[in-house]
Formats: structure tokens, C-alpha cells, sequence
């Protein structure tokens, strides 16, 4: 069986987005490294194109803290080796899975017959109409 690092270089086109993964993996390594500790675990570094770096941060709050830090981050990178002139934050919220709908809970067909018996022995009233509505749903 051939290892997984093998595979990646079969092609070029894997080739080239391992060691895109790589460098990012890398950058990662030396953000957390850099960034103060509240932010560096609500954030984390996307694609350095042209010398920009792009973060990405999980809510408003910790992107305006970094944009505050931008220049001293900056010059933490560019002492690490990081070729970065700019740094670009973005927030990325986490969306939510939608709960599932919930179905109408019907009653049944004799429990709707006694519903309209009791709403027949009652006086006109909200109480009655609110019963016949509720039986004729059944």
C-alpha cells in the first residue's frame, strides 16, 4: 500500500495543493505563536497572496482587537520570515444547522368526536369555537 505523501505527488495539481497546505499548516504554527492568547484561539490565517496575509476570526469583537494590533503582528511576522505588508481580517461566523420543522401533532379521530360532544354542551363562548376549530383539525 502506497503512503498518503505518495499519492499527493502523483499529480501535479496535488503536488501544488500539498505544499500550498503546508505553508498555510506553517503560517498557522507561527500565528499562534505571535498573536496574544485570547485571539490566537478565535482566529486563524487563510491564503498570504502578494504580501497580504488574510485572518479569519469567529466573531466582530476579536477582529477589531487584532485590527488594533495590526502593525506589531506585522512586524512579529516579518521577524519570523513571514514576507507579509498587510493583513486583511475577515469574520467568518459559524453557521448554525437549522432545526428541523416540527410536524403538527394531530389528534385522533375519537378524541376529536368527544372534543365536539363536550363543546356541544357548553354555552356560545371562545372556549367552544376554540373546540369545534381544534376537532375539525383532526
Amino acid at each position: 500500500m502506497r503512503r498518503l505523501n505518495t499519492l499527493f505527488g502523483a499529480t501535479t495539481e496535488l503536488k501544488t495543493l500539498t505544499v500550498r497546505a503546508g505553508e498555510i499548516l506553517a503560517l498557522q504554527k507561527i500565528w499562534e505563536a505571535i498573536a496574544p492568547h485570547p485571539l490566537n484561539q478565535h482566529s486563524h490565517v487563510g491564503l498570504l497572496r502578494h504580501g497580504q496575509l488574510t485572518v479569519y476570526t469567529s466573531s466582530n469583537a476579536v477582529a477589531a482587537k487584532l485590527k488594533i494590533q495590526l502593525t506589531g503582528l506585522i512586524k512579529k511576522l516579518q521577524s519570523q520570515g513571514v514576507e507579509v505588508t498587510s493583513i486583511r481580517v475577515e469574520v467568518q461566523v459559524a453557521t448554525l444547522p437549522r432545526a428541523p420543522s416540527r410536524t403538527a401533532n394531530r389528534i385522533s379521530h375519537n378524541a376529536a368526536l368527544g372534543l365536539l360532544k363536550l363543546a356541544d354542551t357548553m354555552p356560545d363562548s371562545p372556549l367552544q369555537k376554540a373546540l369545534k376549530r381544534l376537532a375539525r383539525r383532526a
